[in-house]
């Protein structure tokens, strides 16, 4: 087992090894694009959501609003092809916007997320 192949397992171990502080998450991507090359036309698919394992810190109020939570969801890379892909994510029935940054340092994936305080 290469170094890399060992990390990862280290880090899905981890995820196990914390339990319930690891949320089940729903990322969601809205009007997700496709192509088709024998018509060459775009098609768009709707909604596409995966749920995955995530670990979420509700860090503050934005600074410019008081009316803005910001907080970081921190996932397991191999769980999520590209989350650029994805525009928002359900944390406990709460939609939050995802923004950037989103880091992905190849073994975990962090992003940062925003929603409305009072909705």
């Amino acid at each position: 087992m290469g170094n890399r192949a060992l990390v990862q397992s280290k880090i899905r171990k981890a995820f196990i090894a914390i339990g319930d502080l690891a949320l089940n998450v729903t990322i969601i991507q809205s009007n997700a694009n496709s192509f088709d090359f024998s018509t060459l036309q775009a098609n768009k698919s709707g909604i596409v959501s995966t749920v995955i394992k995530a670990v979420f810190l509700e860090k503050r109020r934005e600074e410019s609003s008081t009316n803005v939570r910001v907080g970081e969801i921190i996932i397991n890379s191999q769980d999520v092809d590209d989350l650029t892909k994805y525009d928002r994510v359900l944390i406990e029935s709460l939609e939050w916007k995802i923004v950037e940054p989103i880091i992905d340092n190849g073994y975990t994936v962090t992003a940062t997320v925003t929603r409305n305080a009072n909705g």
